[in-house]
């Protein structure tokens, strides 16, 4: 476990302010803490809305939050 978060953190430096929001956010959804994951994957979204994958984990993180519409617009945009 040390390992792991040790590797994390050294990536989170190395990252952009979008990819670390990014990576945060699918840590959090992984974790199933929906809200928190919403609110680094709209982060990453902000800083660059073309971040390869960024689309589908914040429809999804809102799939898991029941926002149907926020979900839905930004799957479409991932598809």
């Amino acid at each position: 476990m040390e390992k792991a978060r040790e590797a994390f953190e050294r990536l989170l430096q190395t990252a952009t302010p979008a990819q670390a929001h990014f990576l945060l956010g699918k840590a959090r959804y992984e974790l199933e803490e929906f809200e928190e994951a919403a609110r680094e994957l709209e982060q990453a979204a902000g800083g660059d809305p073309a971040l390869p994958g960024v689309a589908r984990e914040l429809g999804k993180a809102y799939l898991s939050l029941r926002r149907n519409e926020d979900a839905e617009k930004w799957l479409r945009r991932a598809l």
